[in-house]
């Protein structure tokens, strides 16, 4: 219900017309009234009587009353705005609350962006492709949507909180712990104001309520105090490594101490405030989260202040391990019950991350600042410490300049104080710009109340407006977020879209590879057929070493192993003997050249190894399998045969061409021993011989006869002479075959030099075969790859599957590389472009 005092002056002499104070007036007291006054009556805006006082009350009474109603609906009425405001502000942050939301999502979208774009720029050979995946600033990306998101979290927060929150911000010793007594009723031992040295420890949030004054604390986890409290002193002091863990830095010695006075002092604020107490608070630092709390009245010093001896070496520690502190209590003045005063650490202390918690605080957790400056009457201006205490706020208050108040302290003394050293500064506020610039004196609880009351008449005034600002500013760099983000993952997507040259590649390079494959296996056609009558090397090597295996073990048994195999097995039948052991040498012998085997098979080998060579190395066929030589060839055939490919056929005849001894030359060397160590010959041989014997007897008869008749010799004489030649004869015969031991073994040795020499002899003939044989078969292998009609389109079907086109060409693994990549960068933009929706990130009408 809003309140008006209406004042009815009235004089024995003079009767004025009835005076409308206002709030502001009544503000300032009754001291404007006429001490003529009689009549105090206090009505509402409809003229309805509410309290009067006649002239039988004392007017410093009457006033004193009608201050205190006034003041009394006042706060009430304020009170009714501002949890006006703040409901208003808690359902604007509602509906900001989604899109922070989607935003935290979006920005892990765009961080996961940025870690594959690394990884893929990292696994990329082609430096102008890096490049290309590079043009997409995804870390500018990132950087705006984290700006985005933490900007909405802290408008988030402050619109979020029960409590109109009003930070007090100053240097050390300007007397802003003793305006912050002066509105909370709070003394030194809460809100530490003493002389000397910074006393303030840790940032204090300071509530209205009803009840006893109470507080509780939050301390820092193990993590948040090594990365807030230890690690900017680190960094500072140009330390590497900062510890991470509290092990660690309570048993690793620091560094040597710096050079110059403010590094030295930070030093020892590290060394001897925290690293030598951590056993004195480090119990309450929690490992997972920070840890709150309460405490009755009597303990709050302990958690706020810092307390130091002569030497300056804390003499208190409870407060190191502290995050902030909340202190309930019953304003003395305000009489506002949703209002909190944020009390953040001086600055000018040498302890480090004061300037982070003021750009914290001043973030989140208050709606307006008042900047406390106390002049010195001896010398004032602003100087650089004024500015960067602002500019500090400029980066975390938004709209500061609307939300910001300059309390000028005037310390009041007989000679006047430091007022000319205020009231110049107040004239000279130009780079530093505040809502309004007021002098009063912070020890005096009045004068700070009242300044307290013109801020909060203030916010009563503009807040919804700064907030609806604030909003629509947020709201509108979103929009231009959101658009920024458009273009540029339109962007990023064109460079997954790059055209696919596979096509073009692969028929440039299926032309050199016919290329490259007929001229490899041409020349090396061309090379054996100038080599069709040179010796085989392999085969060279195998004859020689069947003649001389022959000529060192000849197989002719000795004269004495003759003997008794004869009188044993023959029955003393040298002949019988010996006609088994023709046989057996021709079986030796013959054996002994099957060793020729292995020589055509090493030079059948050979012609696989070159052909294999040339395919591998002329026409860059390797890749398609990890196997050489024949067995290159093996496994081609077989993937050939599996894909019912036409170029099998000449594989399968290459991988199982081979010479064979037994096909080619056996049968000459057969012959050439039959015709040397054949058993049936000396069996012929007897017979024929039987029959000469007889033929020459019956030559020598007839001879006789006809001897006799022509001579006309004696009969007897010419029969005696008959008999002698058939004599001879058979006696020639008998000595033929007439065998013994000794006549066996030489005639087995003479058998067996004379087979050698036949075979040797015959196999001059053969040394050249294999050469010949390897030009007709590569000749073969030619006219079944390159020159049987539509050949060529087995070889494009075979060298066109993408797992064989890979393997052998290496441009087209990097092809598919990109490929993958281009498909996985696509699908993360993708992701990025559908969160990227504007309806997302509207929050206001």
């Amino acid at each position: 219900m809003l309140i008006s005092a209406r004042l009815i002056v009235t004089s024995s002499k003079l009767t004025l017309p009835q005076s409308v104070i206002s709030l502001a007036a009544i503000g300032k007291g009754f001291s404007d009234a006429p001490a003529y006054c009689l009549n105090y009556v206090l009505t509402d805006l409809m003229g309805t009587r509410i309290i009067s006082y006649d002239s039988s009350k004392s007017q410093q009474y009457a006033r004193k009353t009608a201050m205190n109603f006034v003041n009394f609906n006042q706060s009430n009425d304020l009170n009714e705005r501002i949890d006006a405001v703040i409901q208003k502000r808690q359902s604007l942050a509602r509906r900001i609350q989604p899109v922070y939301e989607h935003l935290d999502q979006m920005l892990q979208q765009i961080t996961n962006l940025s870690q594959k774009q690394q990884a893929f720029q990292g696994s990329l050979d082609q430096v102008p492709l890096k490049e290309t995946l590079g043009k997409l600033n995804v870390t500018h990306l990132e950087n705006q949507i984290r700006t985005e998101r933490d900007r909405l979290s802290n408008l988030i927060a402050r619109l979020s909180r029960p409590t109109l929150n009003v930070g007090v911000v100053g240097r050390m010793r300007q007397g802003k712990s003793t305006f912050l007594q002066q509105l909370s009723g709070l003394t030194d031992d809460e809100i530490p104001a003493r002389k000397g040295g910074a006393c303030t420890a840790v940032r204090s949030k300071i509530y209205h309520h009803d009840g006893p004054t109470e507080a509780s604390v939050t301390f820092h986890s193990e993590t948040s105090f090594l990365q807030e409290v230890i690690r900017p002193y680190y960094e500072e002091l140009g330390f590497a490594n900062p510890p991470a863990s509290l092990d660690i830095f309570e048993s690793s010695a620091l560094p040597m101490k710096p050079g110059g006075a403010a590094l030295g002092t930070m030093y020892e604020h590290l060394k001897h405030d925290y690293q030598e107490n951590l056993k004195a608070y480090r119990p309450r630092l929690l490992d997972s989260s920070p840890r709150v709390v309460r405490i009755p009245q009597n303990k709050i010093p302990d958690y706020v202040s810092q307390q130091r001896d002569t030497q300056h070496r804390l003499t208190s520690h409870f407060h190191l391990g502290v995050k902030e502190v909340s202190i309930h209590c019953r304003f003395q003045k305000a009489g506002v019950y949703k209002l909190g005063l944020v009390d953040v650490p001086g600055l000018g202390d040498t302890r480090l991350g004061d300037s982070q918690l003021i750009l914290e605080t001043l973030g989140r957790e208050v709606d307006a600042v008042i900047f406390i400056r106390r002049p010195d009457p001896l010398g004032y201006q602003w100087d650089n410490a004024d500015l960067a205490l602002y500019d500090l706020a400029l980066k975390a208050l938004p709209n500061t300049a609307q939300r910001s108040f300059m309390l000028l302290n005037h310390q009041q003394v007989a000679d006047g104080g430091n007022l000319e050293a205020c009231q110049t500064l107040q004239r000279s506020l130009s780079k530093i710009k505040v809502a309004e610039c007021v002098i009063a004196d912070c020890s005096d609880a009045n004068a700070s109340h009242q300044v307290l009351e013109q801020v909060l008449q203030y916010l009563d005034r503009e807040i919804i407006k700064l907030e609806e600002n604030q909003a629509k500013s947020c709201q509108l760099s979103l929009v231009d977020l959101h658009r920024t983000l458009k273009s540029e993952l339109e962007q990023g997507s064109a460079i997954a879209s790059a055209p696919n040259q596979e096509r073009q590649l692969f028929i440039q390079l299926f032309r050199q590879f016919r290329h490259d494959l007929s001229n490899g296996l041409r020349d090396l056609a061309e090379e054996l057929e100038q080599k069709q009558e040179v010796e085989d090397t392999n085969f060279q090597v195998a004859v020689k070493s069947a003649l001389q295996q022959c000529q060192k073990e000849t197989g002719v048994p000795l004269a004495i192993d003759i003997k008794k195999r004869c009188r044993s097995d023959f029955h003393d039948s040298y002949k019988a003997t010996y006609c088994i052991y023709v046989a057996e040498l021709r079986s030796d012998l013959s054996r002994k050249f099957l060793t020729i085997e292995e020589g055509l098979k090493q030079a059948a080998h050979e012609l696989k190894e070159r052909i294999a060579q040339t395919l591998i190395e002329r026409a860059g066929m390797g890749a398609i399998t990890s196997a050489r030589g024949a067995e290159f060839l093996n496994e081609m055939t077989q993937l050939l045969e599996a894909r019912s490919n036409r170029l099998h056929t000449g594989f399968a005849m290459l991988s199982d061409f081979n010479v064979s001894y037994g096909e080619v030359i056996l049968n000459d060397i057969r012959k050439k021993l039959m015709e040397v160590l054949d058993p049936d010959d000396v069996v012929v041989c007897h017979e024929l011989s039987k029959q000469a014997v007889k033929a020459v007897s019956s030559v020598s008869t007839l001879s006789t006869q006809a001897l006799g008749q022509t001579v006309h010799l004696d009969n007897d004489l010419v029969r005696d002479a008959a008999i002698s030649v058939e004599q001879l004869a058979a006696t020639a015969t008998d000595a033929l075959f007439e065998l013994n031991a000794e006549s066996v073994n030489n005639k087995l040795k003479r058998l067996h030099q004379q087979a050698v020499n036949q075979c040797e002899q015959a196999l001059q003939h053969w040394l050249s075969m294999p050469s010949q044989i390897h030009y007709s078969m590569t000749t073969e292998f030619i006219d079944r790859v390159l020159d049987e009609e539509n050949i060529i389109d087995e070889w494009e079907l075979l060298l066109g599957e993408q797992s064989i086109r890979n393997q052998l060409w290496q441009e087209f693994t990097e092809i598919e590389q990109i490929q993958r990549i281009q498909s996985a960068w696509l699908k993360e933009i993708q992701m990025v472009q559908e969160a990227n929706q504007r309806n997302r990130i509207e929050f206001l009408d």
